[in-house]
This record gives C-alpha cells, sequence and structure tokens, in this order.
C-alpha cells in the first residue's frame, strides 16, 4: 500500500522554514518533540513501515499492575485530558502538568487541565517550552506502557525534487497556489506555468510516500501463562 501527500508551506514561511510529521496509532496523541521528522520544502521523504501489534487478553486485568507493568484503554482514571489510556496520552498530560508548575503558565495553543492556567506570555512560553520539550519522562512520569498498542517502524530517506519534475505537467500543484508569486516581484522572471511551477516546487513544497511493507502486521499476543520468552508471533 502507498500513500502519497503534497505539503503546500504557507506563503509566510521562508525557505528555512520547517513542518513537524509524526507517524502514529490513531488512537495515540503524537510527540511533536521526540519522534517528528522535520519536513523541508523542494524535498521528497519516503518512509517505508511495517506495523506491529501488541494485544493483551483481557483476563491479564486480575494481574496486579506492578506485575504485568501496562494499563489498559479503560484504566484511565488518572488522566485529566483523555478519556482512553495510552501511554503517550499519560506521558503528554504528565509534561503539561509539569511545565506548567515550572512556568506558572500554559500557551494558548495547549489543552487546558480541569484547573485552568495563566495563559503565557511571550517569556512565559519559552519556558513552558523549553521544560517541555527538556523534561525526561522516562525518570518524572508515571506512565506504563500500554497493554494493546498498534507501532509504526519506520527507515526513510530523502531526495531533492528535481527542476524538471514530471509534476509541472499534471494537475496535481494547483495554479490558485501560485498566485502568491505572481503578486511578488517574480513576474518579470516567471512568464509560464511551467516556470511557475518549477520555482514553486523549489521553495513551497515537500512531497511525503508512505509505503507499508506489508498488509500483514506481526502481532505479539500476551496472556497470564506467558513467560518473559513466551512471546506469540502470527500474522493477520
Amino acid at each position: 500500500m502507498v500513500l502519497e501527500i503534497y505539503l503546500s508551506f504557507p506563503p509566510n514561511l521562508g525557505t528555512e522554514d520547517k513542518i513537524k510529521f509524526v507517524l502514529h496509532s490513531p488512537g495515540e496523541i503524537p510527540d511533536l518533540e521526540s519522534q517528528a521528522v522535520l519536513l523541508r520544502p523542494s524535498t521528497i521523504y519516503t518512509f517505508v513501515l511495517s506495523p506491529k501489534e501488541v494485544f493483551t487478553e483481557d483476563r491479564v486485568e486480575n494481574i496486579a499492575r506492578s506485575s504485568r507493568q501496562c494499563l489498559f484503554s479503560w484504566e484511565s482514571s488518572e488522566l485529566k485530558l483523555f478519556r482512553n489510556y495510552t501511554q503517550a496520552g499519560c506521558l503528554f498530560e504528565c509534561k503539561l502538568q509539569k511545565a506548567e508548575r515550572t512556568c506558572g503558565c500554559v500557551p494558548w495553543d495547549y489543552p487546558q487541565l480541569p484547573e485552568p492556567a495563566l495563559v503565557c506570555s511571550k517569556n512565559g512560553e519559552n519556558c513552558f517550552q523549553a521544560e517541555f520539550s527538556q523534561l525526561r519522562v522516562t525518570d518524572a512520569c508515571d506512565c506504563p506502557s500500554s497493554c494493546t498498542y498498534t507501532e509504526y517502524p519506520y527507515n526513510y530517506h530523502v531526495e531533492s525534487i528535481a527542476e524538471s519534475s514530471e509534476l509541472c505537467k499534471s494537475d496535481i500543484i494547483p495554479k490558485k497556489h501560485l498566485a502568491y508569486y505572481l503578486l511578488t516581484g517574480q513576474r518579470h522572471k516567471m512568464q509560464h506555468w511551467e516556470i511557475i511551477c518549477q520555482y514553486y516546487l523549489s521553495q513551497k513544497v515537500s512531497i511525503v510516500r508512505v509505503y507499508v511493507v506489508s498488509t500483514s502486521a506481526g502481532k505479539t499476543i500476551r496472556n497470564k501463562r506467558m513467560s518473559l520468552a513466551g512471546i506469540i508471533i502470527i500474522y493477520i
């Protein structure tokens, strides 16, 4: 299976600006600090995924949490922002609380906890972002693994978009996105569509291609009888 995404950088972003791209499970909150790939204009990113699923039988819930060392999705009573438990959600909430306590505020574009906090000023936002990104969650947060989850390990490689790309001969790049350049000082350099398109690709477009190696996923089943070495791999 192949997914191809064309990302258009807004006109007000410079050529050194980047877009953060994260591959994650639909039920997980993306970790933009440690897992994001920074996308640059005029670049093709090709990701190759090999999905893996870990499934824990419900009857394992009877085992003490300290022994099973994981939480099911319905064991979310201690979370304030999320209805279902995931390790990623727990870590996000933990980092949010600790950064708020250190800096005394939360940026306007972050979720608010039930106890409202002050909205950060510019200095407060710098403090929050630094604390949030540098916090060592493995030491500071009590967030066990999810008992059942899907992960998407991947490799990726990067290549430049060639100026002679065939993209300019297709309808993939909408002409309405190029109006910005016609209204700037570039008009005298752009006499026809293909030249405009090539300039646009070199400045404001990033292409992401995602390949899934197989429609089957490696699956690990955990149950009461399983020892540390007793991992069962099946394919669905």
